[in-house]
């Protein structure tokens, strides 16, 4: 945040200013406080040294937050086989844009017949077993078939039912349509697997010939169009957030593009380990640049306030305390600067918000360029 000094140039001023002839450092006693820096007008030209004061200013306050991309639910899609059997055919590699309904692979094997033929059993048995029981129902009423007979026509039915709804079911999740297969009794013997989504194939480990078991995940598809960033904010910053509020996020290389974004979600729960909160950023626009599972680096730009301000270069860390010179003389050859601690605020353009400003006067001056070397 803050330039600085050359080495050589900050030994040169602390030199100056604490050694001189005793004269010098007489008069300079006489004349300003203790543990006040002293700087003179010749150094303070030399060094491009700089005066502000404070400033009232409508500002952004920025957190800094880490995160990665994240996909939206339903545009990441893992693609496993509902039944065994071997490959026959592979359409698409890794990397492959694929749409929506676009066949992956072909897959075949004696389970995907089987399937057939039980539900085509079951359809042919199953008028037979609804006539026996209407025809037992009615000889039941008519007092001339035991109820037993009746029942046992009734389950034999109610079963026959289940196993041909459930085999019909079944073959809708494998994409037979089992009207056509009832119609015609013809049997297939491969299946095309399709993509459910349309994206990006970014995992493929199918090759011709391969068995593949029911549930391996095989292949993925994404849409890397449909991303959104989960950062990871201190709790203390939580309660300036809310819905809406602006991001700016780049790649954790700091060399990629910087995209905008806006806080969609904020989660009602603090990480114990972290003392972070979860929230969700939804980009603005797309970003070709970031990918599912990357790292990112995130600034979150508060709503514009307000605030007392100086350039970012007077204020100085020092083992988390925050500190300025503030001039607190001047004569015709040196400045005097007191240290003062401060309570301040990253913000954006090279400010800092000053907190406690009402401990200052308004016309007091601040040094803005050279403070790190002199403070620390």
């Amino acid at each position: 945040m803050n330039k600085i000094l050359s080495l050589s140039l900050i030994a040169l001023m602390l030199i100056t200013a604490c050694s001189g002839s005793k004269e010098e450092k007489s008069n300079y006693e006489s004349s300003f406080s203790d543990g006040a820096v002293i700087v003179t007008k010749e150094q303070f030209e030399a060094s491009g040294m700089e005066l502000a004061s404070l400033q009232k200013n409508d500002v952004s306050r920025e957190v800094n937050a880490n995160g990665k991309v994240s996909v939206m639910p339903g545009y990441l899609s893992e693609i496993s086989p509902l039944i065994g059997g071997r490959v026959r055919e592979v359409h698409v590699s890794r990397g492959d844009w694929v749409k929506r309904g676009e066949t992956l692979f072909v897959l075949e094997g004696a389970e995907l017949i089987n399937i057939q033929k039980e539900y085509l059993n079951a359809a042919a048995l199953l008028p037979v077993l609804q006539s026996d029981f209407e025809r037992q129902k009615g000889l039941l009423e008519d007092e001339i078939a035991s109820r037993k007979v009746f029942e046992q026509a009734r389950a034999e039915f109610l079963s026959a039912r289940a196993e041909y709804s459930a085999l019909k079911a079944q073959l809708s999740l494998l994409g037979v349509d089992a009207a056509r297969l009832e119609e015609s009794g013809e049997i297939i013997s491969a299946l095309n697997v399709r993509s459910p989504i349309a994206g990006n194939v970014t995992l493929q480990e199918v090759r011709q010939g391969m068995f593949l078991n029911p549930g391996l995940k095989v292949m993925e598809v994404l849409n890397p169009e449909k991303v959104f960033v989960e950062l990871d904010v201190y709790e203390s910053a939580i309660s300036d957030l809310s819905e809406g509020t602006k991001v700016l996020i780049g790649a954790d290389d700091g060399r990629s593009p910087v995209y905008e974004a806006q806080i969609v979600r904020i989660a009602r729960r603090v990480n114990p380990e972290t003392r972070a909160i979860l929230v969700h950023a939804s980009l603005n626009e797309p970003a070709p640049s970031l990918l599912p599972d990357m790292y990112v680096r995130a600034r979150i730009l508060m709503q514009a306030d307000e605030m007392w301000t100086l350039p970012e270069g007077a204020v100085v860390d020092v083992e988390n305390r925050k500190w300025v010179l503030l001039k607190e003389a001047e004569t015709d050859s040196v400045f005097s600067f007191m240290p003062r601690e401060v309570e301040a605020v990253d913000l954006a353009k090279g400010m800092s918000g000053i907190l406690n400003y009402e401990e200052f006067d308004a016309n007091a001056s601040f040094l803005t360029k050279g403070a790190f070397g002199l403070i620390q």
